[in-house]
C-alpha cells in the first residue's frame, strides 16, 4: 500500500505529530472510526492512503508554544498591553486574578485535541476498485465511488497550499455525485494516482468484455 506523504518541513512535522499524542489518538480513532479493511470486497486491495496535512495542527501548536514561552519568559511578552492583560484581574477582586496562561493553555490544548481527532478521522483511500472517503468521529460520513465511474477530480490550492503541498480534493462521479475533502496531503500526486487506477479498472472491464 502506498502512503502519500509530504516532503521537507511537512514530512518532519508529520513525524513529530505522529509520535506521542498522535499515536495514542490513532489507536483511539482506529476503534472509533473503524478500519476500511473490514469493508473491502473479495480481491480488493488498498493501493493509496491519504491523510490530512499537518497544517491543521499549526494554529493550536503555536498557541500552546507561545503560552508556554510567555509563562516561562514573561519578559518576552510583546508590548505593555499584554503585560497588563496577564497581570490584571478581569473577574474582579472577589474572584482573584484569573490565570490567563492557564486559560490560553487549556484552550490551545482543547483546540489541538479537536484538530487531531478531526485529522485522524478524515481519510481518503484508493483501492483497486474504489475511491473511499471517510470523515467524522461521532457522526461518520463515508462515500464510495467505483473507479470505472470516476468522471473528474478537482484540486483547489491556495498559494500557501502550493508551497506546503496541501489542498482540497473534489471527486466527482458520472452520476453527478461528488465528495469534497479539504486539507489533503499532496493533492496533485493523489489525482495522478487515482486517474492511473481508474484507467487500470476500465482496462480490466474492456478486457473482460472483449473476451466474451
Amino acid at each position: 500500500m502506498e502512503r502519500i506523504m509530504g516532503k521537507g518541513m511537512g514530512k518532519n512535522m508529520g513525524k513529530s505529530v505522529g509520535k506521542g499524542m498522535g499515536k495514542a489518538v490513532e489507536r483511539v480513532m482506529g476503534r472509533v472510526v473503524g478500519r476500511v479493511e473490514s469493508n473491502l470486497v473479495e480481491g480488493e486491495k488498498i493501493q493509496v492512503e491519504v491523510r490530512t496535512h499537518w497544517i491543521r495542527y499549526t494554529g493550536p501548536s503555536l498557541l500552546l508554544a507561545s503560552t508556554l514561552l510567555g509563562k516561562i519568559f514573561p519578559e518576552l511578552l510583546p508590548g505593555e498591553f499584554l503585560a497588563v492583560l496577564f497581570s490584571s484581574s478581569y473577574l474582579g477582586p472577589e474572584f482573584g486574578k484569573p490565570d490567563y496562561f492557564l486559560i490560553f493553555g487549556a484552550s490551545g490544548l482543547a483546540w489541538l485535541l479537536l484538530a487531531l481527532l478531526k485529522g485522524w478521522s478524515t481519510r481518503l483511500w484508493v483501492t483497486s476498485k474504489r475511491v473511499i472517503t471517510r470523515s467524522g468521529v461521532l457522526s461518520r460520513h463515508t462515500s464510495e465511488l467505483y473507479l470505472e465511474w470516476l468522471e473528474s477530480i478537482e484540486v483547489q490550492q491556495s498559494l500557501l497550499g502550493r508551497l506546503l503541498g496541501f489542498g482540497t480534493v473534489t471527486v466527482t462521479g458520472t452520476g453527478g455525485g461528488y465528495r469534497e475533502v479539504s486539507g489533503i496531503e499532496n493533492p496533485l500526486v493523489l489525482r495522478r494516482r487515482v486517474f492511473e487506477m481508474a484507467e487500470l479498472a476500465r482496462s480490466r472491464i474492456l478486457s473482460r468484455l472483449a473476451g466474451r
